[in-house]
């Protein structure tokens, strides 16, 4: 099996796209705020019987939180909105990634530290 990865700074983050295959559509991650950031999973594309999984961490002074949203891909682009508190130093990941049941089909990651450009 053939593994493509392609590394992107996006509005001062690492991006990293990774997909097992060719994409299956655009996926992708709308990251927006400063203190309070709201994260937007979408992804257009023709294949609709496919699932998602979409994680948050966030680590810093305060400890480290994690949440976790899935489902399975609709007809509308937005497939999920997530929000979590930031402070300057904390270090944001977010995964998102398209399965075709427990295969990983394309995934996103977007990382920072907060505060840091």
């Amino acid at each position: 099996m053939s593994a493509l990865i392609v590394a992107r700074l996006v509005a001062g983050a690492l991006v990293i796209f990774f997909a097992v295959r060719a994409p299956v559509g655009d996926l992708r991650l709308d990251v927006s705020g400063e203190t309070v950031l709201t994260v937007r999973a979408l992804y257009a594309g023709v294949e609709h019987d496919l699932d998602y999984r979409l994680e948050v961490v966030r680590e810093g002074a305060a400890g480290r939180s994690q949440s976790h949203q899935s489902g399975t891909v609709g007809l509308d682009d937005t497939l999920a909105v997530s929000t979590v508190t930031v402070d300057v130093g904390d270090r944001v990941t977010i995964g998102l990634a398209l399965l075709r049941g427990e295969a990983v089909l394309e995934e996103v990651i977007w990382s920072q530290t907060i505060g840091t450009q």
